[in-house]
């Protein structure tokens, strides 16, 4: 029970990061729409690109973390199996 307690709280770290992000993404749209690609200076490009890259990682994480999450379900079902 302890295991995925931890497990659904960082699950909902990792929603809660895309859903931020998603925020983060239509407040500029909503201020600046797509003028960061069109402006001169390439601070716009490097903070979105800095975006992706950061959503990037935290799916690389969070892809490890479900495969091991899978594997660790699979372990306690097999043991529960046996447990009958």
């Amino acid at each position: 029970q302890n295991y995925l307690q931890q497990w659904d709280a960082f699950n909902a770290q990792i929603t809660y990061h895309f859903e931020t992000r998603k925020a983060q993404i239509l407040e500029e749209r909503g201020t600046a729409g797509y003028a960061f690609l069109t402006t001169q200076g390439d601070e716009g490009v490097e903070e979105y690109l800095s975006w992706v890259r950061q959503d990037k990682e935290v799916r690389r994480k969070w892809s490890r973390a479900c495969d091991e999450h899978e594997m660790r379900m699979l372990d306690f079902l097999k043991y529960k199996k046996l447990m009958r």
